[in-house]
């Protein structure tokens, strides 16, 4: 919902811009790529902390968020080029589901339950 309120005010005549929403090269690192000064970025923070769950067992192994949970969204629309930009922002790495701190593996603790 939050999203969607979001580009509905993207649709709804903006003022010019003053600086530049988002670096040339978009590099992966949203918190650096755009720009939230800029009046036309919007910032979209999850509203909880953490509220994707993890097995027990992680927990207990010390990975207790998941990379799937994130913490923001941050959205620029380039009227101009009729471009949408959209990054996603997680706790910890993204799409890292153990939360082990390496997204390419799976820990040892998440083989166990099948994973």
């Amino acid at each position: 919902a939050a999203v969607a309120a979001a580009l509905a005010v993207l649709t709804a005549g903006a003022p010019a811009a003053r600086a530049a929403p988002i670096v040339p090269a978009l590099t992966g690192d949203v918190a650096n790529d755009f720009n939230f000064a800029h009046p036309e970025v919007y910032r979209l923070n999850d509203v909880g902390f953490p509220d994707v769950g993890v097995p027990d067992r992680l927990k207990d192994s010390g990975m207790s968020i998941s990379g799937y949970d994130f913490e923001y969204v941050a959205v620029y629309y380039d009227r101009a080029a009729d471009r949408l930009y959209m990054g996603l922002d997680c706790f910890v790495i993204c799409g890292d589901a153990d939360g082990n701190g390496d997204a390419d593996t799976t820990s040892p603790e998440l083989v166990l339950l099948g994973g």
